[in-house]
């Protein structure tokens, strides 16, 4: 097939080439050998996926290593198939975005498969096989997302995420609650992915091609085409979906029936960081329609504050990660809408580069604190409810340190990761303020969902790791081996340090390398210099108020230290805290109403038109041809009088039709 150039892109060749089809093909070859000889060889499958991954690792890491050093975008195209005048391809898109996502996610795969080894050590070899090959064809799902040049590609690559975590997060399919969590999760994505797919259809009809570049580059790529407003729209739809954004929200915290470290790779490397990425890839489209990004920063604020409130009474260890997971892909949203707004405005990128900043050190301490989760309840005996834990913090000193490292930074104290991703997201918010009022109560539903992190993060750490002892289970806990405390003691160190490179002078500072529109042909705005803005930062009188916000909530958590009060040690039934514990009601007064009504009653329509249409006429052409039949029969029945008769008959009808004909036709 012939090769074709993608706009402005140096072209990949060669061993580069070779290099960008292994990290996806690696994870997806393990997949397919896991699955045919995963049962009764290499333990399940575990060495193999270790394998893979970590030999990704290496591809990935030549790429970036290349970006740091100023390495210019690549990219490589073939044609794929043609359909009239409409032509597909299949090719890859390396610029700064993807490479460093890339590289984000095959460290993150691997830090968890090689935790995964012991802590699904009991599991049998044939249940093994099914989820390390569901595992390794999820991160194929996530590097191909990243890495495509099209929105096809990348939608393949979604929807296999999509069937992944549907079999990851049933892995115990036997237990009721893990089948219906997976349907759930299935279904509320498909939603989504619905909205997604008409965008993408939008603009494979507009502009003939499916293909990033040439999409930004095109003539029609303007902000008058109203076509492309609506494709934002429903391409950030899908985003909403994936990345599990309100009203989408319901099926992440019961994502949490599948293993736990089912839960950190879709909490922290792959499923919803794509809704995150999709929005920065298509960042162009957006900024043509800036009221777009008024959508975008509202449905992430919104959310921020909405599912932090319903961390603030969680009992499960598990749950409080979950909706703490949905409240910080709001603040990325949040800071890609108001970042976005101010890149209008003022033509700077920093709340793209705050957006991406999040993400990037929301992926080390989720992953930190999911893994650590994972280790205490190994060391509880699959026990995850706070109320039965306390005083691990000496029978598990490994798992307590690293875990508060993860806890401070996502509370977001200096000088951890997450106090200059957050405090970056809360200055974008209130700096868009001055151009759409709406985010300046934005910025203050930032602050008390800063409050609420600390506060419930806290509140978890001192119910599972202070206080004496609650129960036989946290009395005998016990501190888990090396291969599953050596990720965590890695996952810290990046969780402890990752947001300095915001203002260190590596490549020139994290903003020089992740901005929008991540490629030197598009342009680049102006960015502030890493010392510049570590000064900005510490002079900022609103850093200390966010700070004094986050000090405020590990203050409030301090009366959880000896344990959960009387009154709040049952599941509440009623009041405030009922409320919250039950998610707002919000399943029971809406989703199961809609799903009883809307969703029974179209199948209930669909299954009749199939009964009385569809099988209504195959069923009426089989009667009326064995009628036909049984009438036909009556003159096969072996007499030679019977046959002369038909004979005839037959000639005399052919000759007076021939009679008929013959003298009207004229030669």
């Amino acid at each position: 097939m012939a090769e074709t150039h993608a706009t402005g892109l140096e072209q990949l060749a060669g061993v580069d080439l070779a290099a960008a089809i292994l990290i996806v093909a690696l994870p997806l070859v393990a997949s397919l050998g896991i699955f045919l000889w995963g049962k009764t060889k290499w333990r399940g499958g575990g060495a193999v996926a270790v394998a893979a991954t970590g030999a990704a690792i290496v591809p990935a890491l030549w790429f970036f290593v290349r970006m740091l050093q100023g390495g210019a975008p690549t990219g490589w195209s073939i044609e794929w198939f043609t359909v009239g005048e409409y032509t597909f391809t299949v090719g890859f898109l390396l610029d700064n975005l993807s490479v460093w996502l890339t590289t984000l996610v095959t460290v993150l795969v691997f830090l968890i498969t090689l935790f995964s080894t012991h802590y699904m050590h009991e599991e049998p070899n044939e249940k093994l096989r099914r989820y390390y090959a569901a595992k390794m064809l999820f991160a194929t799902g996530m590097l191909g997302t990243v890495l495509m040049d099209n929105y096809l590609l990348m939608f393949i690559f979604w929807e296999i995420m999509g069937l992944c975590s549907y079999l990851l997060i049933g892995y115990w399919y036997h237990k009721d609650s893990a089948a219906t969590a997976a349907k759930k999760a299935f279904l509320t994505t498909r939603l989504g992915d619905i909205l997604l797919m008409v965008g993408i259809i939008i603009l494979l009809v507009t502009f003939k091609t499916l293909s990033y570049r040439e999409i930004w580059h095109h003539p029609e790529f303007t902000a008058d085409n109203p076509a492309l407003f609506w494709a934002a729209l429903l391409i950030f739809g899908g985003a909403v979906g994936k990345s599990a954004q309100f009203p989408l929200d319901i099926w992440l915290p019961d994502a949490m029936e599948g293993p736990t470290t089912v839960s950190a790779l879709i909490h922290a490397a792959t499923m919803v960081k794509a809704g995150v990425f999709l929005v920065a890839r298509s960042f162009p489209l957006f900024v043509l329609n800036p009221d777009t990004f008024l959508v975008v920063g509202i449905i992430g604020g919104v959310t921020a504050l909405y599912t932090a409130s319903m961390a603030l009474v969680a009992l499960d260890i598990k749950r409080v990660l979950a909706f703490s997971t949905l409240s910080q892909l709001g603040y990325m949203f949040l800071a890609l809408g108001a970042g976005g707004i101010v890149y209008v405005q003022a033509q700077n990128g920093i709340g793209f580069t705050a957006a991406m900043l999040h993400l990037m050190n929301h992926a080390f301490f989720k992953a930190l604190l999911f893994l650590g989760s994972a280790s205490v309840i190994l060391g509880m005996h699959h026990h995850q409810d706070l109320r039965e834990m306390g005083g691990l913090r000496h029978k598990m000193p490994k798992t307590y340190w690293t875990m508060m490292v993860g806890t401070l930074a996502i509370a977001g104290i200096i000088p951890f990761s997450g106090f200059w991703s957050k405090d970056e997201v809360l200055a974008t918010a209130f700096k868009a303020g001055s151009y759409a009022g709406v985010f300046t109560l934005l910025w203050v539903m930032g602050l008390l969902t800063a409050l609420m992190t600390a506060f419930y993060m806290f509140r978890m750490m001192y119910l599972a790791f202070h206080g004496e002892a609650r129960t036989k289970h946290a009395e005998h806990a016990h501190e888990s081996p090396g291969v599953m405390t050596g990720p965590l003691v890695v996952l810290a160190v990046f969780a402890a340090v990752a947001g300095l490179w915001l203002v260190t002078p590596m490549a020139g500072g994290f903003e020089a390398v992740i901005t929008y529109p991540y490629s030197e042909d598009l342009g680049h705005p102006h960015h502030e210099e890493p010392f510049a803005l570590l000064v900005k930062i510490l002079t900022e009188p609103k850093t200390y108020l966010s700070l004094g916000v986050a000090v405020a909530g590990i203050a409030l958590a301090n009366k959880y230290r000896k344990g959960l009060p009387a009154k709040e040690a049952e599941e509440p039934t009623s009041g405030f805290r009922g409320l919250l514990y039950n998610r707002y009601h919000v399943t029971r007064a809406v989703y199961e109403p809609l799903g009883n009504v809307v969703g029974v009653g179209l199948a209930k329509l669909s299954d009749l038109f199939d009964r009385k249409a569809i099988d209504g006429a195959v069923n009426g052409v089989a009667r009326v041809t064995w009628w036909k039949g049984g009438w036909l029969r009556r003159w096969q029945d072996g007499r030679v009088t019977t046959y002369v008769a038909t004979l005839v008959v037959g000639l005399t009808l052919l000759f007076a039709l021939m009679t008929a004909l013959v003298p009207s036709i004229r030669w």
